[in-house]
């Protein structure tokens, strides 16, 4: 597990990352079942470390010293898929590859987890503490989002709502998210991204399943490339991860038909695995590395996002991804990915042909 330190900001801006430390979490000589699915924040400056493998497991760094607090018990040769945490970071949830849902207490890891079965979850998103919403499981299946009430005894194994996607495919969605910021969206929208390209919009005020808002990249859609990942950015804005070129979409809510794509910085054929937007900036995660999009103007400074210390050795040789290797993808033009800290590309969604844009100042 790499850990990133946030140092105070020079000006006005938010907080400059540093260089990573590399935590070792599997132990010496574990194979690929060993690896990190996610890591969750559940309070106390406390991280749930899930692995593969089954393994779940709090955990909390100090000094720079690695401590496991509690383990959290799996039937042997479980396969976790997912794992999720309540809002209050007291409730988990975890999905494994043969549909087995368990949710834990945190802080009674002796307690056996409520568990009950359910097909493949591809997402998974746990609601305690909501002002508009009653506590409840959400579970990313084929063909929609099922939804299950979260009372003091446990889950409710029984679906009771279930949210649609295309009305015409069996997709998944594979990120949800509500808004993180009330005042600037109602907390009953539910944004989800998924297999079919596109990211969804529900509204759970509403008794109707479907979605009531579609947003795509018609380029990353014909090129049949699923969204990996969704987060809200900003007052008016959405964000989607791709599978392919490490592309993110993005969307203003107010005009669903018009977008644009960024290709992050040294994402090459990576999917974007996860999104999380704090204001002007969009923080993410593709196969080596993670990235922060600026939309602040702290790019543009010396130090304003990332310090000195903190970015990669520059290679000679520049990456040059192409479509007959599979890392840029099937289209027949090239993407073009510079070092860290000399801007990215993109294109806007509306143009009849995918013309390359670069950002104006350093992200």
């Amino acid at each position: 597990m790499i850990v990133h330190p946030l140092f105070d900001p020079t000006h006005d801006g938010g907080k400059r990352v540093g260089r990573g430390v590399e935590y070792m979490i599997a132990k010496k000589g574990s194979t690929s079942g060993a690896d990190i699915i996610q890591t969750l924040e559940v309070g106390n400056e406390e991280l749930a470390v899930a692995q593969y493998d089954g393994t779940l497991q709090r955990i909390n760094i100090q000094s720079g010293v690695i401590k496991s607090l509690a383990h959290y018990p799996h039937p042997k040769g479980s396969n976790l898929h997912t794992l999720a945490s309540g809002d209050d970071g007291e409730v988990l949830m975890t999905t494994t590859s043969s549909g087995l849902v368990s949710v834990f207490k945190t802080r009674s890891p002796w307690i056996p987890p409520h568990t009950f079965e359910k097909e493949r979850a591809w997402s998974s998103m746990v609601r305690t503490r909501h002002a508009h919403l009653a506590p409840a499981l959400y579970l990313g299946i084929t063909g929609g989002i099922a939804i299950h009430s979260l009372r003091p005894s446990g889950p409710d194994p029984k679906q009771n709502r279930m949210l649609t996607g295309p009305d015409n495919l069996r997709s998944s969605p594979y990120d949800m998210t509500f808004p993180a910021c009330p005042s600037v969206h109602h907390p009953s929208l539910l944004l989800s991204s998924w297999f079919d390209s596109y990211l969804r919009l529900h509204d759970l005020r509403t008794p109707n399943s479907s979605p009531v808002t579609e947003f795509y990249d018609p380029w990353q859609w014909a090129d049949g490339s699923a969204m990996y990942s969704t987060t809200y950015l900003g007052e008016n804005h959405i964000a989607g991860g791709g599978a392919r070129h490490g592309a993110v979409c993005l969307f203003d809510i107010r005009q669903p038909k018009r977008g644009w794509s960024v290709f992050s910085p040294g994402g090459k054929g990576s999917p974007v695995y996860a999104l999380k937007g704090e204001g002007g900036r969009l923080w993410g995660v593709t196969e080596k590395r993670a990235f922060v999009l600026a939309f602040d103007g702290s790019g543009g400074e010396k130090e304003g996002l990332v310090m000195d210390f903190a970015r990669a050795a520059k290679e000679r040789a520049k990456e040059r991804p192409s479509g007959w290797k599979g890392r840029g993808g099937r289209w027949s033009w090239t993407v073009r990915y510079d070092e860290v800290g000399e801007g990215c590309t993109g294109y806007e969604h509306n143009q009849k042909g995918v013309n390359l844009i670069d950002s104006l100042v350093v992200v």
